[in-house]
């Protein structure tokens, strides 16, 4: 009997502890999903619906268990070793006290603190049930590739829609007007997200000493699907990451194929697939775009439906912004006629009639075209030279019975002129084109993009010279977001800023500020390497992440994900040291 009572107690103690077990588990994926629904959404800003129910139940879980316990497990200890970054945000709360007349800087100071909060509570929970670090790690980088193949599948139904010309519901409205698979305003950081899945999908086939063929083969697609939307969203920093990506493996596989004994070998024979994928896309696309004959890819379009100019402008333009990356140049109308009217490209007969136009008053010195294109136009009439001698081949509707504020191609010009009826011009365009002509309008001045950064970087170096001392010192607030919206957007009532988180510093706190940031950075670093063989992989993102900000964000607190990877080292810091405890 008493052997009985007993074998019934040792089974009912490995349920309960099986049990425990379980809710461990599930409340450690909770965290990691709580973690990235903030971080990744940059990708799709709809995982804040994901992001809010769950920050709110573990606010009252770490609460209640507070108060139950009546103590605050390591809060000091954890407080510590993020003395550095506690000081940051105190900076940059009393920048924002001391001057500020717009939402983001708010906003960028909730994020770095929500940040803050959530890393204490993880440290909370691996402190309290003893987790070991690589476990937490392992559940990261499953969830992120999960959590960047969802962005990725809801990027290519936006692409699908914007191809057809339909409305993407919840999708912002900057986010419409392009043909890019991106669901968010910014377009860089959409496809960020999706070079961080790229690279743990790497990192995985690094790490794991044993992969199925099966397994492999997923692996492959999705970096496959991963690298097409990455196209697609043409962002030219990720385009430049993934080329980066592509060669490395691609010259670590020929070194591999010379010599077979290299340590790394078998990474980079598991990424043949990959390759193979990558080079077949690579040719197709080139073959359609270059080699296909202009009958055939206009029927291709009409079948699918998506017969519209502004598509094929913005995939003019995308094509474009890539081959300027490779050091080819192109001018956009030449470049249109290669991919779109390379069978019969019009010549001397067209270019007259549309000069007629002008002289016979279709097109007079009231429209802008007009004013824009009259000098060259003469010069390229008089010369006998094609229209392509012509600037950027676009003319503003607003003549005859077209409809103010659209516009259309030369190309595409639907005219009919009547001997009886020469006061009246029908034109034919798309409705959905001024935001391709827009995206072409911007693209056309892009090679001065960078130039642009470093046009915002001197006016920012200009506006901190004429601080008093105490404003170089300790800063002058973020009044630096008005005065720079009102030398580049033309209004005091909107903001801009440097793109260049050390510059802010600079400016809304001084060179006390910027130096301790500098301090922070370079020790996060530090951290890094110390503790390089656990944290190698966080170390990618955060290079990788870097590269991003420090040529587009406000503020080290715009981008989560940068916040997270640069707090990291002092996390898993406070942690190693607390455990051994």
């Amino acid at each position: 009997m008493g052997l009985c009572i007993g074998y019934w107690t040792n089974d009912k103690a490995i349920l309960l502890f099986m049990e425990r077990t379980k809710n461990i588990q599930l409340h450690l994926n909770l965290l990691v999903l709580v973690m990235l629904s903030f971080i990744l959404r940059m990708g799709l800003p709809q995982l804040k619906f994901l992001f809010i129910p769950l920050f709110l139940y573990f606010t009252f879980y770490v609460l209640y268990e507070m108060f139950t316990h009546k103590t605050i497990p390591g809060i000091k200890h954890f407080l510590f070793f993020n003395g550095i970054y506690l000081l940051l945000l105190g900076i940059y709360l009393s920048a924002l006290i001391y001057k500020t007349g717009f939402l983001l800087p708010v906003k960028e100071f909730i994020s770095g603190t929500i940040l803050l909060i959530l890393f204490y509570y993880i440290y909370f929970y691996l402190i309290s049930v003893n987790i070991p670090f690589y476990r937490f790690k392992k559940l990261f980088v499953q969830q992120l590739i999960v959590i960047t193949f969802i962005v990725a599948v809801a990027g290519l139904v936006k692409l699908i829609f914007s191809v057809l010309g339909r409305f993407f519901p919840f999708s912002p409205e900057l986010a419409q007007n392009a043909l890019t698979s991106s669901v968010t305003a910014d377009y860089n950081f959409f496809s960020l997200t999706l070079i961080f899945g790229i690279l743990t999908i790497l990192y995985q086939l690094y790490v794991r000493e044993k992969i199925s063929s099966r397994a492999l083969i997923a692996y492959h697609l999705v970096m496959g699907l991963f690298s097409f939307i990455i196209l697609t969203s043409q962002s030219r920093r990720s385009f430049m990451v993934l080329l980066v990506i592509l060669t490395l493996i691609f010259l670590g596989r020929m070194i591999v194929w010379i010599y077979s004994e290299v340590k790394f070998a078998k990474f980079f024979k598991r990424n043949d697939g990959y390759l193979l994928l990558m080079a077949f896309l690579c040719i197709m696309g080139y073959a359609l775009m270059f080699f296909t004959s202009d009958h055939l890819k206009t029927q291709v379009v009409e079948d699918s439906r998506i017969y519209k100019s502004d598509f094929r402008i913005e995939l003019t333009n995308a094509v474009n912004r890539y081959a300027r990356v490779l050091g080819i140049g192109f001018q956009q109308k030449d470049l249109y006629e290669i991919l779109w009217n390379q069978d019969a490209r019009p010549q001397g007969a067209f270019r007259k009639k549309i000069k007629q136009w002008i002289d016979k008053g279709f097109l007079d010195s009231t429209h802008s075209s007009h004013t824009f294109y009259h000098s060259d136009f003469n010069k390229a009439t008089a010369s006998g030279g094609d229209y392509q001698d012509l600037p950027e081949h676009h003319w503003e509707n607003s003549v005859g019975k077209g409809a103010p504020g659209k516009f259309f191609t030369i190309s595409e010009l639907d005219y009919s002129l009547s001997n009886n009826e020469r006061d009246s011009v029908t034109v034919s365009s798309s409705e959905n084109l001024h935001s391709g002509i827009t995206a072409q309008v911007t693209d056309t001045n892009d090679s001065g993009k960078e130039v642009g950064r470093k046009g915002r970087w001197k006016y920012a170096f200009r506006l901190f010279s004429g601080y008093s001392l105490s404003g170089k010192l300790f800063g002058n607030g973020f009044s630096y977001l008005s005065r720079f919206g009102e030398k580049f957007n033309g209004s005091s009532h909107t903001y801009e800023y440097p793109h260049n988180p050390l510059i802010s510093a600079l400016l809304y706190s001084g060179i006390v500020g910027a130096g301790i940031y500098v301090f922070f950075l370079v020790y996060t670093f530090v951290l890094y390497i110390r503790n390089f063989h656990a944290l190698q992989y966080f170390l990618l993102l955060f290079l990788i992440t870097a590269s991003y900000i420090f040529i587009s964000g406000n503020s080290h607190f715009s981008v989560p994900a940068f916040v997270f990877l640069s707090l990291f080292p002092w996390f898993y810091t406070s942690l190693n040291t607390k455990m051994e405890v």
